[in-house]
């Protein structure tokens, strides 16, 4: 038998646990890669070299991801072990999110000399003379970006020996941080106190012209023309991801705790299905010639489905936390309306979770000042000569959201 390709997998949080693990394990030898934070995991990884992951839909199962280890950045020997283990591993993931994403820079420059002065001589790259970097963080551009600060930090450019490019992660995975009292959910190890819970929803898209190699990246990777993937990346962005800001921040101010609560509200999701149609819909079809407008609508009605679904349980809180980072002006909230108002369509109802999500900060203190002007300024770099408009819109959607 073949001895299956190695793959690093920086980041051991839910989407790497639920979504990379269970898609990958079968084909590709894993390595999870992370910080102190995770430590006990990590060590389990590497002694038991096996997790447990639970899907969580119209069934439930819990089944164990196998042919996996664990290394800490925090442990030398580790470091090390992971910088030569850039020379062996054909494909490396990024799971830390965005805002970490520079983080990695050091170290990835390391692995990548190693890789390109040949310094590694214990560990020989098989299969494939090209390193595959795949970012699965939220957002748009996030591969070009890291790309750039690598060429920075490099003092180089890279070569097509080093190929970057982003994913759509579709899944929708969350930690269960207490299951002492919840005899449905498995610990992702014997004796922890905690579980990784995944929808099922598989595959994952990535670029056809990233790829030289296609027979290395079989199912689940799914290879997209640039124009398909685009697309499939906007929407996962502005309606996946703006959708579920969108019910998560209007749900947490009208004081609900689960997303599967948030269909007995009715108002609520016609407001959810109003911005996801007219305003968010409409600009994507408009944008995107190669969207069909039914099958973007039957996307989103089975997205309303999955986003409020009583199997997966979400948390409200899980949506709502870090509202400064979700209010940047290239996340989900700002961006989005953004885009929206590039299409020529006006996003009065987007604008109330950016509105949602100002007052959802300032309930908690995370933003000081409750002057819209100066929030919209400071935290969103809204100015008035340039996004007079949506400026407006937000301070009459904080208007109605404070009645």
């Amino acid at each position: 038998m073949d001895k299956k390709p190695e793959a690093l997998i920086f980041g051991a949080g839910a989407l790497a646990l639920g979504f990379l693990g269970p898609e990958l394990y079968k084909d590709w030898a894993l390595t999870f890669i992370d910080i102190d934070a995770k430590k006990e995991l990590l060590s389990r990884l590497k002694d038991n070299g096996k997790y447990t992951v639970n899907i969580a839909g119209p069934f439930q199962k819990a089944f164990e991801v196998t042919n996996v280890r664990g290394l800490n950045l925090n442990n030398p020997p580790e470091l090390k072990e992971i910088i030569q283990r850039f020379s062996s591993s054909p494909l490396i993931f990024t799971s830390v999110g965005a805002a970490n994403l520079n983080s990695l820079v050091p170290i990835f420059c390391e692995g990548i000399r190693n890789v390109t002065e040949g310094f590694s001589l214990p560990f020989r790259k098989a299969k494939s003379d090209t390193t595959y970097i795949l970012c699965c963080e939220n957002g748009r551009d996030i591969a070009m970006k890291f790309h750039t600060s690598l060429e920075i930090s490099l003092n180089r450019r890279l070569t097509l020996e080093c190929r970057i490019g982003d994913t759509v992660m579709g899944r929708m995975c969350r930690v269960e941080p207490d299951i002492e009292s919840n005899k449905y959910l498995e610990p992702v190890y014997e004796g922890a106190n905690w579980a990784v819970v995944a929808e099922p929803f598989f595959g994952f898209p990535i670029k056809r012209s990233l790829i030289k190699e296609e027979k290395l990246f079989k199912s689940p990777f799914q290879l997209k023309e640039d124009s398909v993937f685009e697309a499939l990346e906007d929407i996962k962005f502005f309606a996946h991801n703006g959708c579920h800001a969108f019910l998560g921040y209007l749900g947490f101010l009208k004081g609900y705790r689960y997303f599967g609560e948030l269909k007995k509200d009715k108002n609520l999701m016609g407001l959810a299905y109003e911005t996801l149609f007219n305003e968010v819909g409409k600009a994507l079809i408009t944008k995107h010639e190669i969207i069909d407008r039914s099958d973007y609508e039957n996307y989103a009605i089975d997205l309303l489905r999955r986003l409020t679904c009583p199997y997966f349980n979400d948390s409200i809180d899980r949506a709502v936390r870090r509202p400064l980072e979700k209010l940047g002006p290239d996340e989900r909230l700002i961006s989005g309306a953004r885009f929206i108002l590039s299409q020529g369509i006006c996003p009065k109802i987007y604008t109330l979770s950016i509105a949602a999500a100002i007052k959802a900060g300032v309930n908690n203190k995370e933003i000081s000042s409750d002057n819209i002007d100066e929030i919209l300024l400071t935290y969103c770099k809204l100015t008035p000569d340039k996004d007079a408009s949506l400026i407006e819109l937000i301070k009459d959607s904080y208007e109605r959201i404070k009645m």
